[in-house]
């Protein structure tokens, strides 16, 4: 879910993952989230804050000494998304302030497809 600093929802995007692990699974979420800000064309507008209730996931984004093989490609396309955005900021959130990005989860993993949609 992408939305503005007063919480207004921007955007929605879910569905089924491949990954294997919850951590993975939430770095494909990272990726999407910045095709869908970088393909919206709110690069230069707005800035983006990225919230997350894994410690491990922000620590592949921030350290690539910690890196796991298995993500690496969709980490250096988050590195190049990142870069193009250029004001982004990863945050650290507990889960129980996270409760709609926690019932879009559980929604996701019902549908056959991946969807998403942006105003």
């Amino acid at each position: 879910m992408l939305c503005t600093k007063n919480g207004v929802i921007r955007a929605l995007f879910f569905g089924p993952t491949r990954a294997k692990g919850r951590d993975l699974a939430l770095l494909f979420t990272v990726k999407t989230a910045l095709e869908i800000f970088i393909n919206a064309g709110w690069v230069g507008v707005v800035k983006l804050v990225v919230e997350s209730n894994s410690s491990v996931l922000l620590n592949w984004i921030e350290n690539p000494l910690a890196r796991p093989r298995e993500g690496w490609s969709c980490l250096l396309d988050i590195d190049k998304a990142a870069n193009l955005i250029g004001n982004i900021c990863f945050r650290f959130v507990k889960s129980d302030e996270n409760v709609m990005v926690s019932l879009l989860a559980m929604e996701g993993t019902n549908r056959g497809g991946v969807f998403s949609a942006w105003w």
